[in-house]
């Protein structure tokens, strides 16, 4: 996997967590304290970069049993992660749903921070059944942190801006973008 590919990662696994500061960002008051956007954005990255983390520790401890098939699974978990967020982007708008979130609750901002940081446990499994050198697994989570935490400054920054309608637009992208990488790490796998 290259550079660009673990970037195009990173800001695919980001762009749940644009829609949701977006959404949040709405709902903001302009009295909001720099030092809580600083929390909401920091609890988005936080959660995304651990759990990448503990999915690479799992995909690294089962590596040995399923290395002879790991590309399929690899694959499969991206295309199923892509497809869910495509499905999930089109279902929300069609439900009339994209009301706003308060993320002042730091309740709200955790279940926010792990809801959209799940997919990034099953990304994990997948960098590590593509067998990475140890600078681009630890390049690749700080690209993660920097990337969902510069999502989130965005996101709730612009939010206001932006509105609702965006955020399930920019998941569906994110989605194809996983689906992508999916289906790039099959082909190399197979032709290798």
């Amino acid at each position: 996997m290259t550079w660009v590919e673990l970037v195009l990662l990173a800001i695919s696994l980001s762009f749940d967590t644009f829609a949701v500061s977006v959404s949040g960002g709405i709902c903001l008051p302009n009295c909001c304290t720099r030092w809580k956007r600083v929390e909401i954005w920091m609890s988005f990255a936080i959660f995304q970069t651990l759990f990448a983390l503990i999915g690479l520790m799992l995909g690294e401890s089962v590596i040995g049993i399923i290395g002879s098939f790991d590309h399929w699974i690899a694959f499969g978990l991206l295309v199923y992660l892509g497809g869910k967020m495509i499905k999930d982007a089109f279902s929300s708008q069609e439900e009339g749903e994209g009301e706003c979130l308060d993320l002042m609750r730091r309740k709200t901002m955790v279940t926010m921070s792990v809801a959209t940081s799940i997919d990034a446990l099953a990304v994990g499994i997948s960098l590590a059944m593509v067998e990475l050198a140890v600078v681009k697994i630890v390049g690749g989570l700080g690209l993660i942190f920097l990337i969902t935490a510069l999502a989130s400054i965005i996101g709730l920054r612009f939010g206001r801006f932006i509105g609702n309608r965006v955020g399930g637009k920019v998941a569906a992208l994110g989605g194809l973008i996983l689906i992508s990488i999916g289906i790039k790490v099959l082909v190399e796998h197979l032709l290798a």
